[in-house]
């Protein structure tokens, strides 16, 4: 069997602590024609000194003079790359030992220029496999394209790439200090096909001061998004992630000025609005989906700054919305008195918090959130109706 040389590259800034594992758990793969190209973009700490203690000569080091962002260390790291194969790493995370040696082979088999996985995201005990429907057997048979466009789901740490594909489509976008590889990712699929293995081989840790949980970070990235991708993305499923994460709820008004940028990045594009062009479906998605999406938004954050910001409230619903509505307002302080319910189910609490029929429930005044999909959403304003509850709104969340 081939076994071409694989170039393993690890963008490195003040990971003292985390570095060896990520490297070992390299070192240990079971396929072992690699060289590791590790690139410290300037580090404060002993992170340089850990590293030149691995003994191994697969390893080069590359230390930049200036601290300039781990998408310009990735990059100068492929330039220097001798794979025919390139995978990357990150200076936190740790792969399974097979990782390579499965998705080589994979990737030979199939003839692909690229291939990734599912990863296991810790955040200190709990374990979460992304993405959540690993399994789906569409990723392996042209869903995967659709699915792309809803949001990312291609981890850095999962993604390998015929070295070539690099000169045909460029390297990451250094510009953007998140979602980078979700940007490579779509220009990857619009030239070629990105094979996928099901089994997670992946450990990606959460850290407190990762680049992943800047939010101002997430919409900056999510502007340049827009701007290169308008043509890709679905407009529908990109509001949503903005307004779910990236803090564009401020005091007691929205901040809409920062929602419009992104907006004006696709408006101020030559064209568009064209009778001839694609920009005329974008606008559009725009003046038929942002408009009235605002208004919603209007409706619920208002009713969010009057009854849930500061009474006791319910969730109608205990399904995928209901938890995602509850989850997304726990990271508020905002924790809801009860679930409601149609009919009972099987389950008889969330996260300790009892669902409950509305039937049984007796508190009218009570603030009511409804999390269900649109499709069930006219049955449930009905049967709050009925019940004489008049305090309540949708959530806007529920896709």
């Amino acid at each position: 069997m081939e076994h071409p040389l694989v170039t393993i590259i690890i963008p490195v800034y003040n990971r003292e602590d985390t570095i060896l594992r990520a490297v070992n758990s390299v070192l240990r793969q079971t396929y072992t024609n690699i060289e590791i190209i590790i690139v410290d973009d300037c580090s404060t700490d002993s992170t340089v000194d850990v590293i030149k203690k691995c003994n191994d000569d697969r390893i080069r080091l590359v230390c930049l003079p200036h601290n300039q962002g781990a998408n310009f260390a990735r990059n100068r790291g492929i330039e220097r790359a001798k794979g025919q194969f390139i995978a990357f790493q990150d200076s936190d995370d740790e792969w399974l030992e097979d990782k390579l040696a499965r998705q080589i082979s994979y990737m030979l088999k199939e003839n692909l220029n690229g291939s990734f996985c599912p990863y296991i995201l810790c955040d200190g005990e709990k374990r979460q496999i992304i993405p959540y429907d690993y399994e789906n057997s569409d990723f392996c048979s042209g869903g995967l394209e659709e699915r792309l466009k809803a949001g990312n789901i291609v981890g850095t740490p999962t993604l390998i790439v015929k070295r070539d594909v690099f000169s045909q489509i460029g390297l990451f976008d250094e510009e953007m200090a998140r979602l980078q590889d979700y940007e490579f990712v779509i220009r990857f699929v619009k030239k070629y096909r990105l094979g996928y293995i099901n089994k997670p081989m992946v450990k990606a840790y959460k850290m407190e001061k990762s680049i992943s949980a800047d939010k101002r970070a997430l919409l900056d990235a999510y502007k340049i998004l827009a701007e290169k991708h308008f043509d890709y993305i679905d407009f529908r499923h990109m509001t949503d992630t903005v307004f779910r994460y990236t803090d564009l709820f401020t005091g007691k008004e929205i901040a809409w000025e920062e929602f419009d940028g992104l907006i004006d990045r696709i408006r101020d594009k030559p064209g568009f609005g064209d009778e001839t062009d694609y920009y005329k479906q974008i606008a559009e998605s725009i003046y038929k989906m942002y408009f009235p999406m605002r208004n919603m938004l209007e409706h619920w954050y208002g009713f969010f700054c009057r009854l849930i910001d500061t009474e006791e409230f319910a969730i109608y619903g205990a399904g995928t919305f209901g938890r995602r509505a509850y989850f997304d307002l726990k990271k508020q302080n905002r924790i809801p008195k009860c679930f409601l319910v149609t009919k009972q189910g099987e389950d008889r609490f969330i996260d300790g918090i009892p669902i409950m029929e509305l039937s049984g429930h007796g508190n009218k005044d009570m603030p009511v959130l409804i999390a269900v999909s649109w499709e069930k959403q006219k049955e449930l304003i009905e049967n709050l109706q009925n019940k004489g509850i008049c305090r309540f709104s949708i959530y806007p969340f529920c896709l």
